[in-house]
C-alpha cells in the first residue's frame, strides 16, 4: 500500500506539562528516535522548580528560537534536555568550539571506493540537517514528520563565520532554511522545530567573569528571545543535592553542605576571584563527602576536606584562605577546636 505523507496533526496527540505549559508529546518510540540518529535521553529525576524554569516553558510556546543566559553551572543545558525528555522529542545536541566548522553539522563530503578500483566523493547529510527536517515515521500506512529539539550550547563562543551557517535557519517568517555547503541547495527547516541555545554571557558581556566568549551578533539576537537564569536559590540547591545524594546524606547534612557551598560562592564573588561556584560544585562536594564517609570519615571532616578540591584552583595562599574563612563559621574552625582542647601551660 502506498504511503501518504502528511504533517503531524498536533491536535490528535497526547500533551504533557513542561514547566507549567502544555506541549505535544512525540509518539515516536525510543528505537525510532535512535535509528534516526538522535538522542532519546532519560532524565526522570531532574527538578525544574525555579522561576526561570517556568519562564522557559512560557518562552518555548512563542515559537521562536530561545537563548538561556546565565553564569556556568546553573542547569541551562539540562533544562533543555529535560524538555526534550518530557516531550519525547528527538534531541540533537551541539556545542560551539574554537575553530569548529559547523558546516559539517549540515553536510560533509568524503571519498569512497567506486567498486572498480577508483574513488568517488559522496555528500553525507549532517545531524543538524537531519534535525531541521524532522523524523519521518509511519502509523497505519500514513507517513508523518516529527519535529526535533535542537540544543546548541555556548552559542556566545561562536564566531561570525560560524553564526552565518544558522542565520537563515532562525527566520520566523516560514522561510527558514539551512544551505548545504556541498551543493548550495537550501534545506527547509520544519516550522515546529524547537531551537534552544545556551550562553554564559549576554549582549553586555559576562560581567567580567573571564569566560571565553565572542561579542554577540545583534542580528542573531534579533532572531531569538532570551531568558536570564539567575544562580539557584538555596531551597532549590538543597532539593538537587537531596535528590541525588539522599541515600547517603541526611536532610541536615545536605542543608549544611549547601550552606557551605553558598558561603564559598559569596566569598568568591565578593572578592572577584573569577572562580564560579555552581550546582556542579555542590555536586562535586557531595560526591567527595559521600566517598570519604564510606571509608569511615565523619561528615564534618569530609565536608571540610572536600573544599580542598575547590581551593586547589588557586596558587595564591590568600585566595585559598578565603574558602577556609567562608566555611569555618559554618562547620567550625579546626584551629578553634584545637585551642579548646589544648591544655593551658
Amino acid at each position: 500500500m502506498a504511503l501518504v505523507r502528511k504533517a503531524v496533526n498536533l491536535h490528535e496527540l497526547q500533551t504533557v506539562d513542561f514547566c507549567g505549559r502544555p506541549f505535544t508529546r512525540s509518539p515516536l518510540t525510543r528505537k525510532e528516535i535512535e535509528d534516526a540518529g538522535f538522542k532519546s535521553i532519560s532524565l526522570p529525576n531532574i527538578i525544574l522548580e525555579e522561576k526561570w524554569h517556568k519562564s522557559v516553558g512560557k518562552a518555548l510556546k512563542v515559537g521562536k528560537a530561545l537563548m538561556v543566559v546565565s553564569v556556568p553551572g546553573t542547569g541551562k543545558d539540562v533544562t533543555g534536555e529535560k524538555c526534550a525528555f518530557d516531550t519525547n522529542m528527538p534531541l540533537a545536541s551541539f556545542s560551539i568550539k574554537p575553530d569548529l566548522d559547523i558546516n559539517e553539522w549540515v553536510s560533509m563530503t568524503r571519498l569512497v571506493g567506486d567498486g572498480i578500483g577508483g574513488t568517488e566523493s559522496i555528500v553525507e547529510e549532517g545531524l543538524l540537517s537531519k534535525a531541521v527536517q524532522g523524523v519521518k515515521y509511519t502509523r497505519n500506512g500514513v507517513e508523518y514528520v516529527q519535529p526535533c529539539f535542537i540544543l546548541i550550547s555556548d552559542i556566545d563562543r561562536a564566531t561570525p563565520r560560524q553564526l552565518e551557517v544558522i542565520r537563515q535557519a532562525l527566520q520566523s517568517d516560514g522561510n527558514a532554511y539551512l544551505t548545504c555547503p556541498a551543493t548550495a541547495k537550501p534545506i527547509a527547516v520544519n516550522p515546529d522545530t524547537i531551537w534552544y541555545f545556551t550562553a554564559n554571557s549576554g549582549v553586555d558581556g559576562d560581567g567580567g567573569r573571564g569566560n571565553v566568549t565572542q561579542e554577540m551578533d545583534s542580528s542573531i539576537a534579533n532572531r531569538m528571545i532570551a531568558i536570564h537564569a539567575p544562580p539557584p536559590t538555596e531551597a532549590f540547591e538543597r532539593k538537587i543535592i537531596q535528590a541525588k545524594f539522599g541515600d547517603s546524606l541526611s536532610k541536615d547534612q545536605v542543608k549544611m553542605l549547601v550552606v557551605c557551598v553558598r558561603a564559598v560562592r559569596s566569598a568568591m564573588e565578593d572578592n572577584m576571584t573569577g572562580l564560579e561556584i555552581s550546582i556542579r560544585t555542590a555536586q562535586s562536594v557531595a560526591s567527595y563527602v559521600c566517598s570519604e564517609m564510606s571509608f569511615g570519615e565523619s561528615f564534618e571532616d569530609a565536608l571540610r576536606e572536600s573544599f580542598d578540591c575547590v581551593s586547589g584552583f588557586f596558587m595564591d595562599k590568600a585566595n585559598r584562605a578565603l574558602i577556609q574563612g567562608a566555611i569555618d563559621p559554618k562547620i567550625g574552625s579546626t584551629w578553634v577546636d584545637q585551642q579548646s582542647t589544648t591544655p593551658t601551660p
